[in-house]
């Protein structure tokens, strides 16, 4: 049941118990991870499609990898041209 009667304070408190809470559940799955996390960051910096490429990369090899996009665009492309056009009539100015 949800008080209506919610001081700022306790509301702060709940706030700062719900936050450490997520925060120490985080720290402790990653405690028990095997792999250390300074490793892991460190291999995380690495691009992955970089030990997959033999040779000299070049884009069609790297396109290789990845499946083409199919269907509909995610973003109206009439809109994206009149943002450009925008941004081009702002700068100029």
């Amino acid at each position: 049941m949800i008080n209506a009667n919610l001081t700022r304070r306790s509301f702060i408190k709940q706030g700062a118990v719900i936050s450490a809470a997520t925060v120490l559940s985080s720290v402790t799955v990653s405690a028990l991870s095997e792999e250390n996390p300074i490793t892991h960051w460190k291999s995380s910096l690495e691009d992955p499609v970089r030990h997959m490429v033999i040779g000299q990369p070049d884009l069609d090899s790297i396109l290789s990898f990845f499946p083409r996009t199919t269907g509909e665009a995610a973003f109206d492309p009439e809109l994206i041209v009149e943002y450009i056009k925008k941004i081009a009539h702002a700068t100029s100015n």
